[in-house]
């Protein structure tokens, strides 16, 4: 399943009502809009980024919440040089807390090939590594792999397919490819989201060192929306929150400030429930803070809820200590915003022009407004003039950090470890400093944790797309997803022209231009042939305004059949590319009766067959210019 499906549309698209048996399946390039011009926020597929990436790290080290197998403090980014040779990353989390512990936080990195690597404080079991502490060793000074369920130390089996993760205070959360919400770590107050036994007001079990399953919540989601999946996740200090693919916000664990928005003062949640959103409100974006959470809506509102001691919900309104159900945010209704941030008492969020607004604690600068003095209202932060437009934001706990237009890390707030990454800054920065990395350095995503950053190095930030294929009632709908690492919009431009039987083949161009100006342009070839076979030829790709690269010979087909009800029964895809010789073919049979997929794979290198459970589909994406299908665990070629 493809994660991030949100266009300005959702309801129509996305959510169009319960369709017993309908499943998504993923193609390349297919859309029939004539014209439009969609904004896509949150972007995320279940490929990663292709590019060589590097990871950088500094700040707070006592606890190994660097990874760089050393204990010691760093004032300067450096670059992480103990992940597996080859490994590149992909998407960062570090954990934050509320409030600011004595020991240290972890820090958490999905890599190219989706697997989740993890690494720092590990007394309850956050690093998942199957064994949290050993005698008195709790920490984890080098990268590791997340154990699988059940795992214990030495694990040899991991988690896999993993598409986003989030770092909580003690406890860690990680999404697959099919929607699966997984958690491990401490446990006191159901954060992990698995059932437990309450002892004198606390969870038991504690603590988890492996992953589990939130099964709960995923039979829920069956339940209440046309599309079963979640599509994001955020961690606070002791509490979950969870987005479903209908703009849902479920919510579990530590709910003693109302972080959970669920209209409810109860200590704590053991099963996940919906926020009380307005009817109608349909959210695209959340982010969890220590005690208070943040959402965004559609229309690009800001909504909060939880701990609001030190004005970190934004409303203005000193008196209100804490709120159990979301607040919207008193900005006027033509004000937009495209990206939120939640750090241990205070929260960010970027305005569709780029300008970054701060609100809540700011005992140590990190709202980056010029003072120290807490701030119930958002303020807009006080960056130099002449900078890019800032495209990226990441709240620690008591420090701030954003990328602008031009791939620089900004950084405010506490510098007592270094996390601000400038030796030359103070203690206590007020406003943005530039953290130093060597010239040429072009970082496109960041994470904040209790006292350390992380960054990620790339050289591109928008590198392709898929799109998801809605077989419904013997119909279509297409939807464009672009792959990317920062959850920041993506706006897509499609043209369409008939060049064949009464608009039956379609020459489409897609344009997908993301906020620093890094642009793809892919041209397809359309063609449905009657109400049951689609088939598709990519004929170009560029990108950056580079040279125009034409693919080898490429050819993507679908034949499905419904029962009465519109339920698919069977799916037949067949995909080809490249020539005789070179030429990777691969044909999937799926079949409703047995609830089986049959998959064979013809390679210039040999043939393989396997079967899957259920409805798998393979999925096809440009890879720097060129071509490859997956099944999710699988790449050809």
């Amino acid at each position: 399943m493809p994660r991030g499906l949100q266009t300005n549309d959702r309801s129509s698209v996305l959510c169009p009502g319960p369709r017993p048996g309908i499943s998504h399946v993923l193609v390349i390039g297919v859309i029939t809009l004539v014209a439009v011009l969609l904004t896509i926020p949150q972007p995320s597929a279940a490929f990663d980024f292709p590019y060589p990436t590097n990871l950088w790290v500094w700040g707070a080290n006592s606890q190994g919440e660097l990874g760089d197998g050393a204990d010691v403090n760093l004032n300067q980014p450096i670059l992480q040089a103990l992940l597996p040779v080859g490994t590149l990353s992909s998407r960062l989390a570090a954990a934050h807390r509320d409030p600011i512990p004595v020991n240290g936080s972890h820090s958490l990195a999905v890599d190219r090939n989706q697997n989740l690597w993890a690494w720092g404080y590990d007394v309850w079991g956050e690093v998942g590594d199957g064994k949290g502490c050993v005698g008195n060793v709790c920490v984890v000074f080098s990268p590791v792999r997340v154990c699988d369920e059940g795992q214990t130390a030495p694990c040899t089996q991991f988690l896999r397919g993993v598409t986003a993760t989030a770092a909580g205070g003690y406890h860690s959360l990680a999404l697959d490819v099919f929607g699966n919400v997984w958690a491990w770590g401490n446990n006191d107050f159901a954060q992990v989201g698995s059932s437990c036994t309450l002892q004198s007001g606390i969870c038991s079990p504690r603590a988890y060192v492996a992953p589990v399953r939130n099964n709960a919540l995923f039979a829920q989601l069956h339940q209440t929306c046309s599309l079963p999946i979640a599509t994001a996740i955020a961690a606070g200090t002791s509490h979950s929150l969870a987005l479903d693919a209908c703009g849902v916000v479920w919510a579990w664990g530590l709910n003693s400030s109302g972080q959970l928005g669920i209209n409810s003062n109860d200590g704590f949640e053991l099963f996940a429930t919906p926020s009380a959103f307005r009817l109608g409100t349909t959210i695209i974006a959340i982010a969890a803070g220590g005690d208070h959470s943040l959402a965004l809506d559609k229309q690009g509102h800001l909504w909060a809820w939880g701990d609001n001691s030190h004005g970190q919900l934004g409303i203005g309104n000193q008196d209100i200590k804490t709120s159990n159900v979301p607040m919207l945010l008193p900005f006027p209704q033509d004000t937009r915003f495209t990206t939120i941030a939640a750090g241990g008492q205070h929260s960010l969020a970027i305005e569709i022009g780029g300008s970054v607004w701060a609100w809540g604690a700011n005992d140590q600068g990190q709202l980056g407004i010029g003072t120290n003095i807490d701030s119930f209202s958002p303020a807009m932060v006080s960056f130099p003039s002449g900078i890019a437009r800032l495209v990226t934001i990441a709240a620690g706990g008591v420090h701030s950090l954003a990328i602008d237009g031009s791939n620089n890390v900004w950084a405010w707030g506490s510098n007592d470890h270094g996390q601000l990454g400038n030796p030359a800054a103070s203690v206590v920065t007020s406003t943005p400093v530039r953290s130093v990395f060597p010239d040429g350095t072009s970082i496109v995503s960041i994470a904040a944790g209790t006292s350390h950053s992380l960054a990620l190095e790339a050289q591109s930030f928008l590198f392709g797309l898929e799109a998801a294929v809605d077989l419904q009632l013997q119909t279509f709908q297409a939807l464009l997803v672009p792959h990317g690492l920062a959850p920041d919009p993506i706006n897509l431009t499609t043209t369409s022209s008939p060049i064949g039987r009464a608009g039956r083949r379609l020459l489409v161009t897609n344009t997908l231009t993301d906020p620093t100006g890094h642009k793809l342009v892919l041209t397809v070839i359309q063609e449905q042939q009657d109400s049951k076979r689609l088939a598709l030829e990519v004929q170009s790709i560029q990108y950056n305004g580079g040279a125009v690269i034409t693919p080898p010979p490429n050819r993507i087909e679908f034949h499905w059949h419904t029962d009465k009800s519109g339920a698919i029964t069977k799916l037949t895809q067949h995909l080809v590319l490249g020539k005789s010789g070179g030429r990777t073919e691969i044909v999937t049979h799926y079949h409703k009766a047995k609830n089986q997929t049959t998959i064979h794979v013809d390679l210039p290198t040999g043939r393989q067959k396997f079967a899957e459970p259920g409805m798998v589909v393979v999925q096809t994406s440009t890879l720097n210019g060129a071509l490859a299908f997956s099944d999710g665990t699988h790449l050809w070629p």
